[in-house]
């Protein structure tokens, strides 16, 4: 009924001593994945790049560039590029006002 709790609850009891890399590979294993938020005209969304290959080398967790404005930021091709509708309703939906912006 509400899976969002359950997860939390699990999370909580199945990772002893909440270490980052146990966070990580239970976060990885359950399909979790990051949606960052940007546009092209945002100069701090570029800056982030090199933050973000370290967090996705770090967690080993895919990062989706979710495009306000129809355009990815350099170094998310295909896959990792979102764009349109199924970019702009989530943000719409976690009511993402400022970019950049990262989700789990």
């Amino acid at each position: 009924r509400a899976p969002v709790a359950s997860f939390a609850l699990r999370l909580m009891t199945d990772v002893k001593k909440n270490e980052r890399k146990e966070i990580f590979r239970f976060l990885k294993e359950e399909g979790a994945m990051l949606f960052y938020f940007s546009r092209t005209d945002c100069a701090h969304c570029h800056a982030m790049k090199d933050i973000l290959d370290f967090v996705a080398e770090e967690s080993g967790l895919p990062i989706y560039n979710a495009s306000l404005d129809d355009k990815c930021i350099k170094g998310f091709e295909g896959e990792f590029c979102k764009t349109g509708d199924i970019a702009v309703e989530p943000a719409r939906a976690l009511k993402v006002d400022l970019v950049p912006a990262l989700f789990l």
